[in-house]
Parts: C-alpha cells; structure tokens; sequence
C-alpha cells in the first residue's frame, strides 16, 4: 500500500491579498515558512520513502523545509503545479477589497508565459491523475509526500470522487491511499500543527488563506 500525503504549500503574501496565484513564482512569507517548519516538526518522528514538489518557488521551499527533517528523496515534479489562470494571475478574487483599497500587486515571474488562457477542467484533472499514475510507477510501497497548491488537492479529491472542502488551510495535509487498484481518500486538510504557538494563523480555516 502507498499512503500519499498531500501538502499544501505554506503562506505567501499573495494569499494574505486574496489574489490569483496560479503559475506566477510568488515566494513563501515569513508566516509560511513558520508553517512549514511547524509541519516539519510534527512530521519529525514519521517515516517516508520518497517526497515530490510542485516546481513553483512557494511549493519547493515548503518541501525544503520538511525535507531537511524528514532526509528523504526529493524530485521536482511539474505535475503538482497550481492551476493555470491565464490573465487572472495577480488580480484580486472579487471578494478581495475588503478594506476599501486594493493593494499595489508586485511582479512576479510566471513559469510559462505561452500561456495566455485559464486550464480548463478536463485539462487540469487529466494532469492531477497523470500524477496519480506516477506515485505508484516510482514508489512500491510506503508513505510518500507530494507539496502542491490548494487547487491541486482540490481537484484530486474531485477526481477521487469526493466533494472537496471550500477552504485549505496552508500546510494542511490531505491523506490518499492506494492499494494497488485504486486511490481511496483517507483524511483531509489536517492542520492540527497549526495549533502550536508558531506565530501561524489557527486550524480553523481563515478566508484570507482559500486556496491557490
């Protein structure tokens, strides 16, 4: 059996702005890197045979952070990208102004700029399960990590059958198993780490951090 524990990334600014992220290279802030060292430590007596990263900036230092305690193998996997939102990226959701003004956006790169429309649906399940057929074709058995984005984990779980969450807590982890026919759902966006005195927001679920 393969347990896949799915790990969103930690925090970024962006988040915190409400803005679409997508494929743009937005850093983790201080707050997310608490949040991933906040994960490290409660995942330090666990065992894992591989780990998989999203190639984007905030995805990959998640995974540094944890891979630094765990010692496993780590690949960089395109796959567990976000989903792609074309010209969206960097504009404010539209519940975003809350506080009467909208913050100046800072430029940040976008992995692939020959992209210029949002990845359809069909388009962004068919790439989350061509990641479900890479675990088990890498890994025999065992725990494994992959560290992706809200909207990855999100549509796993609808690919999975199972009506996702609308929020994600940054750093939450969602457990999928497979048992050499099929990925079942174990337990989703767990967050109890957040709960610790880390100087992150609490495992209740804030709007500021829904997704991408």
């Amino acid at each position: 059996m393969i347990e896949l524990w799915l790990v969103r990334h930690g925090q970024t600014d962006w988040n915190l702005q409400k803005r679409w992220q997508g494929w743009r290279d937005v850093p983790l802030n201080a707050t997310g890197v608490a949040q991933a060292r906040a994960l490290a430590d409660a995942l330090a007596g666990e065992s894992f045979t591989h780990m998989f990263t999203s190639d984007l900036a905030r995805a990959q230092l998640t995974a540094h952070i944890l891979q630094q305690r765990l010692q496993c193998p780590l690949s960089i996997e395109p796959l567990l990208r976000e989903r792609h939102f074309g010209p969206l990226e960097g504009k404010p959701r539209m519940d975003a102004d809350v506080h009467g003004r909208i913050p100046d956006t800072p430029e940040f790169p976008v992995i692939d700029d020959t992209l210029t429309s949002e990845e359809t649906d069909d388009v962004f399940s068919a790439r989350v399960r061509a990641f479900l057929e890479v675990v088990p074709s890498t890994v025999a058995h065992g725990r494994v990590i992959a560290v992706t984005h809200g909207g990855f984990i999100r549509m796993t779980l609808s690919v999975l059958s199972q009506e996702p969450p609308a929020a994600l807590h940054n750093t939450g982890v969602t457990r999928v198993h497979w048992d050499g026919q099929r990925w079942q759902v174990h337990d989703v966006d767990r967050a109890v780490h957040l709960l610790a005195d880390t100087g992150t927001q609490s495992a209740e679920a804030h709007e500021s951090d829904l997704l991408r």
